[in-house]
């Protein structure tokens, strides 16, 4: 079945590739037109936040401050991490880079914070919010409770930029474990972690 889905959508992708080539006149020698990033708001333009007021952006950002784990990481995987004036609580815990910047926020707090992720190592504590979970009323009946399918992720894990990457390959594993069985992706985290990041990742951020 896996393989003959992947043959509809390949068929799909050649047959939308081939129908766009089909034009009748050459695009290729239109002249083509681009924004100029001087009319882009981060250009020196004015905002609007959230409580109403205007804000003058710079052109130039000298002073940022990264209110999430993955902001920070960006900033930082571009050697630009001596702009960030402040963090959150999270960045500022989870990550060593961001141990001596100002705290300027607090963190969403989900139920399994304080089991998962950077600097947490007790399996126990995780175990614990897994059987918490899947206990929860009427989870019994499910099929992934049933079927051993259900799966914690670390908070970074899905939810931000490089976190996706990770999420994916551990939700394809869980769902296909005989087609991905050659693929670790605890050591794939590590890897990107110490790569673009330059951070020994050492916490449990999937369970089990």
């Amino acid at each position: 079945m896996f393989k003959k889905i992947a043959g509809i959508m390949l068929a799909i992708i050649v047959a939308v590739l081939f129908c766009a080539g089909c034009g009748k006149e050459d695009n290729a020698t239109k002249p083509v037109s681009t924004p100029a990033l001087v009319d882009a708001p981060a250009a020196g333009g004015t905002v609007k936040d959230s409580a109403g007021r205007m804000i003058k952006i710079p052109a130039t950002m000298k002073r940022v401050i990264a209110l999430n784990v993955s902001t920070f990481n960006m900033i930082t995987a571009i050697g630009a991490a001596d702009t960030v004036l402040g963090v959150n609580d999270n960045a500022q815990e989870s990550v060593p880079a961001a141990a001596s910047k100002e705290v300027f926020a607090t963190a969403f707090d989900p139920m399994v914070e304080k089991a998962l992720g950077e600097g947490y190592t007790d399996r126990t504590a995780a175990k614990a919010a897994y059987d918490k979970l899947i206990s929860r009323t009427g989870w019994h009946d499910l099929a992934a409770v049933k079927n051993n399918k259900v799966l914690l992720l670390a908070q970074n894990i899905g939810t931000t930029p490089e976190g996706s990457i990770i999420g994916m390959l551990y939700m394809a594993k869980t769902m296909y474990p005989d087609k991905f069985a050659d693929i670790d992706p605890y050591t794939v985290y590590k890897e990107m972690e110490q790569e673009f990041f330059d951070v020994e990742a050492t916490g449990i951020i999937a369970y089990p």
